[in-house]
């Protein structure tokens, strides 16, 4: 097996593992889901939500491995230097809640190329944004823009990631 080969084959075992981690915390109640139960005695008791914090980190850690599994495990940019583990890279930051979990909005960068993108020396964001405007077209790009912009309340963010988290487990 090649050195390549033997790469992708650990960064997929990798990506099964956390995938297996994540969905048994999925489990966990959501605002929607929570409900009076009764415990052993018979009492009401209000069972607990999963914090937004952490709720927005196992709908990231979804929707990446997603990405990353969509995409090949290969980084999306065209260069042969490619340099550290595939990641889930956003075209548009994921402060931007509106966006933070559009798959067009996600794909797959080496970690070289990711920082790059956003912070490096030289940031090269054109390079993505070529990319998507590429295989979705100028339009996609725009809406992309256009929600970036929009405001979301926490109730939006709770029932998104949720929303994520199940459709990508």
């Amino acid at each position: 097996m090649t050195k390549m080969g033997a790469k992708l084959d650990r960064e997929q075992k990798i990506a099964n593992a956390l995938l297996k981690q994540k969905l048994r915390y999925a489990k966990m109640l959501t605002k929607r889901q929570a409900r009076h139960t009764k415990d052993k005695k018979g009492v009401k008791v209000r069972q607990r939500l999963i914090p937004l914090k952490k709720l927005k980190i196992m709908a990231d850690q979804a929707l990446s491995l997603w990405v990353r599994k969509r995409d090949g495990f290969r980084c999306v940019t065209p260069d042969l230097k490619c340099k550290g583990c595939m990641q889930g890279s956003h075209l548009i930051k994921k402060g931007r809640t509106r966006i933070r979990w559009e798959e067009t909005n996600v794909h797959c960068q080496c970690a070289h190329h990711n920082y790059n993108h956003d912070q490096g020396f030289r940031p090269s964001p054109e390079i993505l944004t070529n990319y998507v405007i590429n295989k979705y077209g100028v339009g996609e790009y725009n809406r992309l823009c256009a929600l970036s912009k929009e405001e979301v309340t926490s109730l939006w963010i709770r029932n998104k990631a949720t929303e994520v988290i199940e459709k990508y487990k």
